[in-house]
Order: C-alpha cells, then structure tokens, then sequence
C-alpha cells in the first residue's frame, strides 16, 4: 500500500501540472487531528477547477492515481441523488488498498467553502491564487453532541415506549425484517441518551463519531459489550426475546441518568408498562 506522503504527494502533483487547478483542500478524518489514524482513511480531497465541463465528461484524466479496484461516480449515484451544481465526485478504491473520494468544484465555490462558519475539518493543500486569506482551525465542534432540552429528552423516550409495541406486532406475525426495522429505531433512542449522558461527562465538547465508532473508547468494556449485543440475530424471535430486554436495561440506565443531570423526569410508570405489555404479548 502507498504510504499517506506519497498519497498527498500524488495528489499535489496532479494538480500543479494541471493548469485547470486551482486549489485543493482535504476534509474529513484526515484533517481531524483527534482522530485516530490508520491504512484505511480516506482521502476526502476537492480539487477546485476553472472549466469544470473538462472534468465532468472525462474520466480518463484520474488514471493517473493508479490501478482502480471499484469506482463510483456522480452519474452513478441513482438512490441519492447529488443536486449540487457544479459538482462532480469520483470515489475511487485502487488495488493497494488507498481510496480517494474526490471532489471537482468550480473555483468560484473556494472562498465560501473554508468560511469559518463552514465544516471545520478541513486543510488547505495548495491554492495557486491566495485566495484563501486565512484556514478556520482544524475543529469537530460541529460534529459535537448538542444538549438536550427536555422537549427533546421527553420526545426521544416517548419514540423508545411507542415503537416497542410495533416489534411486539411484527413478531406475531412472524415478520422478522419489519421487527428489525422498529429495533433499529429502539437503538437510535438508546444511541441518544448514551451520547446525551457522555456529553454531559465532557461538557459537551465531544464527538461520538460516524456510526458511533468512539463508543468503543468511551464506554467500559462491560457496557460496550452490551451495546454490541444490542445488534443481534434478526433471524429468529428467540434473538429478539433475548435482545429487547438488554435494549430496555441500557436504555433505561443511560435515561434516568442523562434525567437526573439535567432535571428531567424519567418516566417510569411507562417504562414498567412497557415492559409488562412485552412479557404478555410474546
């Protein structure tokens, strides 16, 4: 596998020899100084470009980042539609394992783009024109957990307590993928009142990152591994009978906790219905 130097090099080079450049920025991970660093990470690059039709109709001009094992590319996003305009996006997979996710831009969109009150993560790479006066610093402030109101707090417990009776109904019926579906919105619920509850530990000046990933570090071991347990079997209703009373345990626990932080009510009288509606029904 390329090294991450020669990666940027490539990229950087790339762009210098081709006068359309104009300037290039990385986002994402790769511009996050907490995140945790590995082979894998992406290469969130835009390259902003004068004539951007060249790049939108030719896609032989990327060939120079090496040998592609997958691509996908803005005339092929069919279930999400991109609508921006002046935009055109290659991710790109190369056989040694790199990927690239790069974006083409008009020049015009560079200045509004490393705003300060734009995505944060973000490194100036190269900009042949000094446009840019000044970076925002590299921050995931906006990627950090929001505190809750108690309209909030109430509305997320109530969707935990309403959807319940929706699983129960899919298995009576033995419809295991809508049951799965409904659990899925149970774990949506848990998510926020663990995200909720860490946030408050950090003020809430934390992330808890893509899909949760740093549930993995902020969570002892004991509760981690309960969370995974939370993603099981959905291929028969034993699996469900096991898994929904550790959904209600976590969830109940993170709750009345993220409750007594902040003044709210936990509703208990619902959570013990509930829960006896599960044990009569299945």
């Amino acid at each position: 596998m390329r090294t991450k130097e020669t990666m940027k090099q490539l990229i950087l080079d790339v762009a210098k020899n081709d006068r359309r450049v104009r300037g290039i920025i990385l986002n994402g991970s790769r511009a996050n100084p907490n995140a945790v660093q590995d082979n894998y990470m992406d290469f969130d690059v835009v390259y902003y470009v004068d004539d951007f039709e060249s790049f939108s109709k030719d896609n032989q001009w990327i060939d120079v980042f090496g040998k592609r094992f997958l691509m996908q590319t803005s005339k092929d996003f069919v279930f999400a539609v991109d609508k921006r305009k002046n935009v055109y996006v290659w991710l790109m997979l190369f056989e040694d394992g790199n990927r690239i996710d790069l974006t083409v831009k008009d020049v015009s969109e560079m200045i509004e783009d490393t705003a300060s009150e734009s995505d944060g993560l973000a490194e100036l790479w190269l900009d042949k024109d000094n446009r840019i006066e000044r970076m925002p610093n590299a921050t995931e402030s906006q990627y950090f957990v929001k505190r809750p109101t108690r309209a909030l707090y109430n509305s997320c417990m109530n969707e935990f307590y309403w959807i319940v009776p929706s699983v129960v109904k899919s298995l009576k019926r033995d419809e295991l993928p809508s049951a799965w579906f409904y659990v899925n919105i149970l774990r949506h619920c848990l998510e926020g009142m663990i995200d909720w509850y860490f946030g408050d530990l950090h003020d809430y000046a934390i992330s808890t990152g893509k899909f949760k990933k740093n549930y993995r570090r902020l969570l002892d071991k004991d509760a981690y591994t309960k969370y995974l347990e939370t993603f099981f079997d959905a291929s028969a209703k034993a699996s469900f009978m096991k898994g929904l009373p550790l959904i209600f345990d976590l969830f109940q626990w993170y709750a009345l906790r993220v409750a007594k932080i902040h003044g709210y009510k936990f509703d208990e009288e619902t959570h013990q219905k509930v829960m006896e509606y599960v044990k009569k029904h299945l």
